[in-house]
């Protein structure tokens, strides 16, 4: 029999995927879905019914069954849970969260397959294109996704989104979002080459410097390098997130080897530098021993670089010795 290779466990199984049944044990709806992968990774389905349950209730409500396991691939086990969704009636059942009695879920290529040479009533065409000229979405200057493009950090243009999509390993929709909304698409800020024209070919898109999102970026001091937020700039560093913006509240203080900022604060006292010492100047012991080891390093910086501990746990543990 052949094997599957689970990324989730690093062991093989014998399937390759499963359909199953989610409950809601206080109100006793449910879902069916299906899942390409091993059943203890976690995934509980992606129908919007459901995730909008999900974040309502949360997990611990809903009991999972196994009603079927795939020895083949993704289309056969989504053939199966179209089948048990129809028998079921799923989408006309108000007690279910399916909205559709399909298996083919959100993964647009095995929709293109399991479509593929497919006519669609002629009714159906032209219903889909009146509605297409009605929202002025037709090719040209009202559909955004024909427009160029221009990346802000490089400057680069593009004729449309989707030869911006294929430079950066990115999506059409992505890149049509991030110039509507301000978004990043792929950490990459982009506009509409007119409109970034118009506005004096601005570094950032200006919906971006606009939104509440903005607000939580912060800057490391020693090379003026800004993060998105706090927790982003943790997790480079194996920082608490917490400890890293309080070292953005004071100046004084460092967190990770670095001194840090607020970016709009930053902005406002002129994009200041400051590098830190090797030594932190409040440090009155001089060294750090690790009393299990016996390691000594030169300060805390260090020994937080090759502990991975937080220099400022470190400091708070020495100072409650």
């Amino acid at each position: 029999m052949m094997k599957f290779f689970c990324k989730c466990c690093q062991t093989e199984h014998p399937y390759s995927g499963f359909v199953y049944k989610l409950t809601n044990k206080l109100n006793s709806k449910w879902y069916i879905g299906s899942h390409s992968g091993c059943i203890d990774d976690g995934y509980l389905g992606s129908g919007i019914a459901l995730r909008r349950a999900i974040n309502k209730y949360g997990t611990k409500v809903f009991e999972r069954e196994i009603l079927f396991y795939s020895y083949s691939n993704q289309e056969y086990l989504l053939n199966i849970e179209e089948i048990i969704l129809i028998k079921l009636k799923a989408r006309e059942d108000p007690r279910s969260y399916n909205l559709k009695n399909k298996g083919i879920g959100q993964d647009p290529e095995i929709a293109r397959r399991l479509n593929l040479g497919k006519k669609i009533p002629r009714h159906i065409v032209e219903k889909q294109r009146k509605a297409l000229i009605e929202s002025e979405k037709v090719k040209g200057s009202n559909n955004p996704r024909s427009q160029k493009v221009v990346r802000l950090d490089t400057e680069e243009v593009f004729e449309y989104g989707r030869l911006a999509a294929g430079a950066i390993n990115g999506t059409e929709v992505g890149i049509s979002e991030a110039c509507h909304k301000g978004y990043t698409h792929r950490g990459i800020f982009w506009m509409f080459y007119d409109e970034w024209l118009e506005l004096g070919r601005p570094l950032e898109n200006p919906r971006y410097s606009e939104s509440g999102k903005s607000k939580w970026r912060i800057v490391r001091l020693s090379d003026g390098q800004v993060f998105e937020n706090a927790s982003i700039a943790a997790r480079e560093y194996n920082l608490s997130p917490s400890h890293l913006s309080e070292s953005c509240n004071n100046i004084n203080h460092s967190c990770g080897g670095h001194h840090w900022m607020k970016y709009n604060e930053w902005k406002k006292q002129g994009e200041p530098l400051k590098i830190l010492s090797d030594f932190r100047s409040n440090n009155k012991y001089g060294y750090v021993i690790d009393m299990l080891s016996g390691t000594k390093y030169k300060s805390s910086i260090e020994c937080s670089k090759e502990t991975k501990i937080s220099d400022v746990t470190i400091c708070k543990h020495i100072n409650n010795l």
